[in-house]
C-alpha cells in the first residue's frame, strides 16, 4: 500500500523518515521531495508498506509531530482500484446480436 505524507519539516531526511515508519513494519520503498511554496520549504514523502503495517503507521502516525510538524498521511489509491472495467461489446458470429460484457468476462 502506497501512503502519501505531507507537511514533512525539511529537516527531516529519508533516512530518518524510514526509521519513524519502520516502527510499525518494513518500509519497502521511500521518495522524499521538497517543496517551496510562497517563501517556506516544505517536504513530501510516498512510502510503501504491506497494507497492514500501512494502517497501523496510519492509526500511529497520522497527525503525529516530528520536527515541530504534525504530519499528515492519506492512502494512495491505484488507478485500477474504485473504477468499473469498461464493457465491451461481443459480437456473436451470424446472429447480429451483441452482448455487453464487462471486461473482466462476466455477463451483465
Amino acid at each position: 500500500m502506497k501512503l502519501y505524507v505531507t507537511n514533512i519539516s525539511p529537516r527531516i531526511t529519508e533516512k530518518s523518515l524510514k526509521n519513524l515508519f519502520s516502527r510499525h513494519g518494513p518500509v519497502l520503498s521511500i521518495q522524499l521531495s521538497k517543496l517551496e511554496r510562497a517563501g517556506s520549504t516544505t517536504s513530501v514523502a510516498i512510502l510503501e508498506m504491506d497494507a497492514e503495517d500501512a494502517l497501523l503507521a496510519i492509526g500511529a502516525l497520522n497527525g503525529h509531530p516530528a520536527s515541530n510538524r504534525r504530519l499528515y498521511i492519506s492512502v494512495i489509491k491505484d488507478k485500477a482500484q474504485g473504477r468499473k472495467p469498461e464493457p465491451t461489446a461481443v459480437s456473436f458470429a451470424n446472429t447480429g446480436h451483441k452482448v455487453m460484457k464487462a471486461a473482466s468476462g462476466s455477463a451483465r
